[in-house]
């Protein structure tokens, strides 16, 4: 398995920090306010296939998994833009007086990679909206934490089994039930926003989706047909998700999916796949455009 750059995958993420930029800057799409939370599903999907298709791709390459390595590819990556934006915004509270017991937590959660556990403890008016934006970026690094030690065992698993990708699936497929079942019995129990929004197992179906696209098209060349019909379908599911996403009210109206993060997953994980099997299909060629 190789996993080439996909210059449509970097364009979809533009579009995914465009609509993550404009919620909290109050722009309007058709007078309404656009629900970043939806861009970041975007990014939970694609995070979810290309960390597991470079592990998948260095395993196979090599017949192991370099974690150390990994953990310091991530670390160089992710924490010196963190610690930047942190320190710069710790400057500028400091420097306006802003009440250091209103945004300690937050600080500290975002060094930690644990805003997203702050959110839903007591902890949580001691964030702000200062730091609230690293609730997503810990779920990423948890991913990162607890995934390649699981893919290992389960490789390994699956190689006794003869089927070295098996346990893979299973797990992946078991992730998402697991997920839309505990979203179902949240809303069905009406918990917070914080606990619907923020918590780790309200976006790991997300994570595994993602997974999963890496895991069954690896290495695997499709028909033209299929990669027609899928290259539609993603453009399809395109179309839908930006109408919800300036219309979320939409896919907001059920009680056992209340903040419509089970239908966008479905849409966001169409689009991806769409641009992993077919790079410089119709849909792809547009997302690829050097501005983005």
């Amino acid at each position: 398995m190789t996993l080439a750059y996909n210059r449509a995958l970097d364009g979809l993420r533009a579009l995914a920090v465009a609509a993550v930029i404009a919620a909290p800057s109050g722009v309007l799409v058709a007078g309404r306010r656009v629900p970043g939370s939806f861009g970041v599903c975007v990014f939970f999907v694609i995070s979810g296939f290309l960390i597991t298709g470079l592990l998948l791709a260095e395993h196979e390459r090599t017949g192991q998994l370099g974690v150390r390595a990994f953990y310091r590819r991530r670390w160089a990556r992710l924490m010196p833009a963190l610690a930047a934006v942190v320190v710069l915004t710790v400057g500028w509270l400091l420097a306006t007086g802003v009440p250091i017991r209103t945004w300690w937590a937050g600080m500290v959660g975002s060094l930690g990679y644990v805003t997203d556990f702050l959110e839903i403890t007591p902890a949580y008016p001691h964030i702000s909206a200062y730091f609230e934006w690293s609730w997503s970026l810990a779920i990423e690094e948890q991913f990162y934490l607890v995934w390649p030690a699981l893919l290992i065992a389960l490789l390994a698993f699956g190689l006794r089994l003869g089927h070295p990708r098996l346990p893979l699936l299973v797990v992946c497929v078991l992730v998402v039930v697991g997920a839309w079942a505990d979203r179902a019995h949240m809303g069905a129990v009406r918990v917070s926003a914080e606990r619907l929004n923020f918590s780790f197992d309200a976006h790991m179906d997300q994570i595994a989706f993602g997974a999963l696209i890496a895991i069954v098209s690896g290495g695997r060349v499709l028909r033209s047909s299929t990669r027609r019909v899928l290259d539609v379908a993603g453009l399809l599911a395109m179309c839908v998700l930006v109408v919800v996403t300036v219309h979320d009210q939409w896919v907001r109206r059920y009680v056992l999916d209340p903040d419509g993060y089970t239908q966008v997953t479905v849409l966001c994980v169409l689009v991806v796949t769409a641009l992993v099997v077919a790079p410089d299909g119709v849909f792809a060629r547009p997302l690829c455009w050097a501005p983005l």
